[in-house]
C-alpha cells in the first residue's frame, strides 16, 4: 500500500502513484488473492468514482477472506456511494454480520 498510502504516494517526484498502486495490486491479485491488494485496489476504485466496480471486486476478495472486517465495511461503502443499497435495509457487516434496519424519511 506504499504507492496509494504511504511515503510514495505523497512524493512528488512520483508520478501517477495511484495508477502505479492500482498495476501492482492488479499484479498482485494474479499471483495470490491477498486481503490487502483486494483492499488497496477497492479504495483505488472509490477514489477514481468507480464504486460498483469497487463493490465487485470486494466481494470476490470477501469470498476468498470471509473473515475480513475491512474487506466488508469498504464494500458497504461502495455499495452506499453506487447506491445499490436500498434506504429500508443497509448491511454493515462486521466480523458477525451485523443487520441495521433504517427508517425511511418519506
Amino acid at each position: 500500500m506504499t504507492f496509494s498510502h504511504g511515503d510514495y504516494a505523497k512524493n512528488p517526484l512520483v508520478r501517477d502513484a495511484e495508477g502505479i498502486a492500482a498495476g501492482l495490486y492488479r499484479r498482485a491479485l494474479a499471483h495470490h488473492p491477498d486481503e490487502r491488494a483486494y483492499l488497496g485496489l477497492g479504495i483505488l476504485l472509490q477514489k477514481a468514482g468507480r464504486p460498483k466496480e469497487a463493490a465487485e471486486l470486494l466481494s470476490e476478495g470477501i469470498k476468498k477472506h470471509p473473515e475480513s472486517r475491512q474487506l466488508r465495511e469498504c464494500r458497504a461503502e461502495s455499495l452506499m456511494k453506487d447506491f445499490t443499497v436500498t434506504s429500508y435495509q443497509l448491511s454493515v457487516i462486521s466480523k458477525n454480520f451485523v443487520y441495521i434496519r433504517l427508517v425511511d424519511s418519506d
